[in-house]
């Protein structure tokens, strides 16, 4: 009885992680492949990653745990940090999580967390920053989550990069000088998660505004793809 528990644990076991695995699967398009993390309650953890980082324990002392458990099962999109265990520039890492929860009893069972490299995220939309264009991508608080210059990630876009003199707004643009440059400066906000795609285009290289607006879109369809994946 003992070892046809144990041999029942080991499917289970396969088989949760197998499901993990096909999540990260449906990246390869993308070219890419986040670390899944499954942390339970009773401390039975799962991740498709060889050096499983989380125990619950663990995780309750961070702040990003607290705000997983306010969200009450929405998946909540967690600033990008650096990870020490990460290797060149795979250190910036951000994070998304959300409670698992038991669908009858409502029940809080553990927490599913993904990790992706900021520099997946930035291989998504590096081709288009061309001809002195900057992109940023920035949480609800203006903090820098993805940028061309890794040394800016972490620190606040309106503080350290919303400077100069402001000369025109319009409803999906405005136009701005920053260190004798002139830029014409468009925010796309992915509503739900609080993120905003912030592109500054220097003036003198836009001819027709609006040929802008289906790249605008496409970024943001990037993004929400990848956030839709598991959660």
């Amino acid at each position: 009885e003992v070892m046809k528990r144990d041999e029942d644990f080991i499917n289970a076991d396969k088989y949760v992680e197998g499901l993990l695995n096909e999540q990260v699967w449906k990246y390869g398009k993308y070219n890419m492949k986040p670390e899944l993390y499954v942390i339970s309650e009773n401390d039975l953890n799962f991740s498709t990653y060889a050096k499983n980082k989380y125990n619950i324990n663990s995780i309750k002392d961070e702040i990003w745990y607290n705000e997983i458990v306010e969200a009450d099962g929405n998946t909540v999109l967690i600033s990008t940090f650096e990870d020490e265990e990460g290797i060149g520039p795979y250190k910036c890492i951000f994070r998304m999580g959300r409670l698992i929860k038991d669908l009858i009893t409502d029940e809080t069972l553990g927490v599913l967390i993904m990790d992706v490299s900021e520099k997946m995220l930035y291989d998504r939309y590096n081709k288009i920053i061309k001809d002195g264009r900057n992109i940023y991508i920035i949480d609800l608080k203006g903090d820098i989550i993805s940028s061309r210059d890794k040394r800016l990630i972490g620190n606040n876009y309106y503080r350290e990069l919303d400077y100069g003199q402001h000369l025109k707004t319009e409803e999906w643009y405005s136009i701005f000088e920053r260190d004798g440059i002139k830029y014409m400066k468009m925010v796309s906000t992915l509503d739900r998660y609080g993120w905003s795609i912030v592109e500054e285009i220097p003036l003198h290289i836009v001819r027709q505004p609006i040929k802008q607006i289906p790249q605008k879109f496409s970024l943001t369809l990037i993004l929400v793809i990848i956030i839709s994946f598991i959660f």
